[in-house]
């Protein structure tokens, strides 16, 4: 069944339902949804052939002939592998619904140029609205989705190719739905085959209506270039590695790599750090974007659980979600986890394997490695410095929020988007979250050309602006240095 086809279905099991008669010509349903007589024509021959569909001719006065139709429960059981028709039907996403209306005049219309004063339509195909009802079903109330592979979401739509699904993904990137994305991808030496992520624009006109409760601070520098937003973390990672390799001996230079000077984004977590034991997991850039999600995850998971420095960390405290965030199997390609582990006894192999706060308690140890040259100290300490990185970042948000009125914040779910970098800098920041019992509230913080800081909460401007030094002071806490 081609996507097309797969979204026809699941417009009549939202709008239709099972097993409830209803009566269209094939045209009428072509026009209703926006897709081809053939497509309907096809979709009817497909179900009829697995008893999905029950067809009854009808006479109208006027001699016409005309069918009236009932889906059978057999369509979720013959048709819905993967569970997307069964989620359509319980759904009550606006958003969602809307798309299977095919009322998406405002994604398709845009308003006329002075020159022209002609509205121009985009396109918006049926395959685009059924991708976008996939991921809106498929994303957490923050509007992000994880954990769903781009092979899973093809298979969804009808088995498109990859070179398809990269051209419907590139369609809602350009008509701004999708803020973020973060390429799945295998690393042999890190991570090992990790699926893609998605991060919805919850702002646009036609999802805002889906994420009503979600607040947002939003920090926008307006191209106004300051130390700590150059670059990220992450990135000054891989350009270290680049700086200190020595292309004629084909090795990291240990001594530049001693004296190498890190950038203010770095926020002093290099000080005293044994960097020449993680360097080379910086070798990569194709791991860039996955790196920098994981210290993202990583800040996002201490926001929820807040840790003031490095000492509050045990492994008792620790939340599920960061357990899992510098878990031994998170890091660890499933390829190299017998190599990695094999300077242990098989009890403790067993031990480390299947109980995670043994791989943590390694991790949260200030303690030096017994043996830093072995790989499964490598990975120990690279998950280390992630989790340092991610404590810093974690308080650069903490103290932005502090400047819009939230100082202490119990939120049930929390995301950092890693917006899309313009060439090697960062001047967005942008955090989600959700606060239980608490008003939905958006801050808006923006640095102009003069340095002025302004602030707005939930579209009020507030009167008293705030001095650039607060947003200095913001960026240049490092709880992780100490």
């Amino acid at each position: 069944m081609k996507s097309e086809a797969v979204y026809l279905l699941s417009c009549l099991l939202k709008n239709q339902g099972v097993d409830i008669e209803f009566s269209h010509q094939s045209r009428e349903f072509s026009k209703q949804y926006g897709v081809t007589l053939s497509t309907v024509t096809a979709l009817f021959s497909t179900l009829k052939k697995t008893q999905s569909l029950i067809v009854k001719e009808q006479y109208s006065l006027r001699g016409r002939g005309q069918y009236a139709y009932t889906l059978t429960k057999n369509t979720l059981l013959n048709h819905d592998e993967f569970g997307l028709l069964d989620k359509i039907t319980q759904t009550e996403n606006p958003a969602v619904t809307r798309l299977l209306k095919n009322d998406v005049s405002e994604l398709i219309e845009v308003e006329s140029s002075e020159d022209t004063q002609i509205k121009r339509r985009q396109s918006f195909r049926a395959a685009n609205r059924l991708f976008l009802v996939v991921l809106l079903l498929h994303a957490n109330e923050l509007g992000v989705i994880e954990e769903v592979s781009s092979t899973r979401i093809r298979k969804m739509m009808g088995g498109i190719s990859a070179a398809r699904f990269k051209s419907q993904l590139n369609t809602l990137k350009a008509m701004g739905l999708i803020k973020a994305h973060v390429s799945g991808l295998t690393g042999k030496a890190l991570f090992g085959r990790t699926k893609g992520s998605y991060y919805l624009n919850i702002e646009h006109p036609f999802l805002k209506s889906s994420f009503e409760g979600v607040s947002s601070l939003l920090l926008d520098f307006n191209r106004i270039l300051y130390p700590y937003n150059e670059s990220t973390e992450v990135k000054c990672l891989f350009d270290a590695y680049a700086h200190t390799w020595c292309i004629r001996e084909q090795r990291t230079d240990l001594r530049k790599l001693e004296h190498y000077r890190w950038p203010e984004v770095m926020g002093g977590v290099m000080e005293d750090f044994p960097t020449q034991c993680v360097i080379h997991f910086f070798r990569n850039r194709a791991l860039q974007d996955q790196m920098h999600q994981w210290v993202c995850q990583v800040a996002s998971a201490f926001i929820l659980k807040p840790a003031s420095n490095l000492t509050d960390l045990t492994v008792n405290q620790c939340s599920d979600r960061l357990a899992k965030l510098l878990s031994f199997s998170k890091v660890v390609p499933m390829t190299r986890r017998r190599t990695v582990l094999s300077i242990f006894s098989t009890y403790q192999q067993v031990r480390l394997k299947f109980n995670s706060t043994y791989y943590l308690a390694d991790v949260f140890s200030m303690d030096e490695p017994k043996d830093a040259s072995q790989s499964y100290w490598h990975y120990v300490l690279l998950t280390r410095l992630i989790m340092k990185l991610g404590l810093n970042m974690a308080s650069h948000y903490q103290k932005l929020l502090a400047l819009g009125g939230i100082k202490g914040m119990n939120a049930r779910q929390c995301a950092i988007i890693p917006l899309k970098r313009e060439g090697d800098f960062c001047f967005q920041y942008e955090l989600r979250f959700t606060q239980p019992e608490e008003p939905q509230r958006t801050i808006q913080v923006t640095v102009n050309a003069k340095e002025e800081v302004s602030l707005m909460i939930s579209g009020e401007r507030q009167e008293a602006q705030l001095p650039i030094q607060e947003i200095h002071r913001a960026f240049r806490s490092n709880p992780a240095r100490s």
